[in-house]
């Protein structure tokens, strides 16, 4: 039976912060990172891009904070 990979969009202004995330699911065989986003316009574009399933969400960035991103999301 093949492995399901769930796409996962890492999304936080600190740049450490995506790492940590990052090195914390590298074991993870069946997740795989699609892509990071440095804040929310970014997040954005990558999720119409990429339509990721899984999001590591910050909430407090700059411009557009977590919570705005959510609210702007247009659920299909």
């Amino acid at each position: 039976m093949a492995e399901a990979n769930i796409k996962v969009l890492i999304v936080d202004d600190e740049p450490f912060a995506r790492k940590y995330i990052r090195e914390l699911l590298k074991d993870h065989r069946d997740l795989v990172v699609i892509g990071e986003a440095g804040n929310g316009k970014a997040a954005m574009r990558a999720m119409a891009k990429e339509r990721p399933d899984i999001i590591f969400l910050d909430i407090q960035m700059p411009e557009m904070d977590g919570f705005t991103l959510l609210q702007n999301l247009s659920v299909r």
